[in-house]
């Protein structure tokens, strides 16, 4: 007997296959859809990112400069501690501040009591390859013209007066002058003179060099001065030692110390910068002198 087809089985078929083809069509269609979206995104002339702007450059002059050596037509002027803490600052918008100290020596034989003040300015300021002029703010006529040159960490400033005299002004860029730290080691004496001009360092080398062995030593609390001098045919030490100050002005070393349980105290005039210490006084027996003794902290004399 025939068996009657299954009509119905291949209808379903079919229609599975068709269902399959539809979704394949469909799928197929989205993908190209995806693609034609993304072409459409695409810009055929795109923006290219904006390169980085660079920085501005900043003048060498901008910051902070403190004064460590001044000269006056080619000689080098000594520098009070006080005076030691003037500085320049420029700013990058073409201000400057200019902080002079000054001195003002001791006025008690028995006490320290010396000052140390300031004046601050304020400037503006321009530059050329070879000058730069300071202008007072507020006073168009007050103009300084000087020439310069600018390294790293060092500018030096020379400025010429209308009689032809020349100053010379050297200044260390962020260095901050503390003679309280700057004085603590051990000083070895190197030059000496007298009256500040004439030159003694003879007197260090005779006698086989016995004032050549003089030091300093300075902690944070305590000086002790080691002197020699050539009496009676013989090279003899003297030490002093005490506790030690130094002074409002910063000019003076203030030394106490007990001898026989009497307080005793000291005054010693000093300058100290670029390496060299050096104290000054009236000293007996030179008819009015007074002598200048300069150490360093490396030795000169063995």
């Amino acid at each position: 007997m025939l068996s009657k087809p299954k009509s119905n089985q291949c209808l379903k078929d079919t229609n599975q296959s068709n269902k399959m083809s539809k979704i394949y069509y469909f799928l197929i269609l989205f993908s190209l859809a995806l693609v034609a979206c993304d072409k459409q995104k695409e810009d055929p002339n795109p923006e290219l990112p904006a390169p980085p702007k660079p920085e501005a450059s900043v003048s060498p002059l901008v910051g902070e400069w403190r004064l460590v050596k001044l000269e006056e037509n080619g000689y080098e002027t000594k520098i009070e501690n006080c005076s030691r803490k003037s500085s320049l600052v420029f700013g990058a918008d073409q201000t400057a501040t200019r902080t002079t100290y000054q001195y003002t020596p001791n006025t008690d034989p028995n006490d320290a009591k010396d000052a140390c003040n300031y004046v601050i300015e304020a400037k503006t300021y321009s530059t050329t390859l070879q000058q730069l002029v300071l202008q007072s703010v507020g006073k168009a006529t007050d103009t300084e013209a000087y020439t310069y040159s600018v390294t790293t960490d060092t500018l030096v400033m020379t400025y010429t007066n209308g009689a032809g005299g020349v100053q010379k002004a050297t200044y260390r860029k962020n260095y901050q002058y503390d003679p309280a730290k700057e004085i603590v080691g051990t000083w070895y004496i190197y030059s000496l003179r007298r009256n500040d001009i004439y030159d003694y360092n003879k007197d260090l080398t005779d006698f086989s060099g016995c004032r050549s062995q003089q030091k300093v030593v300075i902690t944070k609390d305590s000086i002790t001065m080691y002197q020699y001098r050539y009496t009676k045919n013989k090279c003899r030490e003297t030490v002093y030692k005490g506790a030690y100050e130094i002074s409002a002005g910063l000019g003076i070393i203030k030394v106490r110390n007990k001898i026989r349980g009497k307080v005793n105290v000291g005054l010693r005039e000093f300058r100290l910068g670029n390496g060299t210490l050096e104290f000054w006084g009236f000293v007996n027996g030179l008819a009015g002198d007074y002598e200048n003794e300069f150490y360093r902290k490396e030795k000169t004399f063995e």
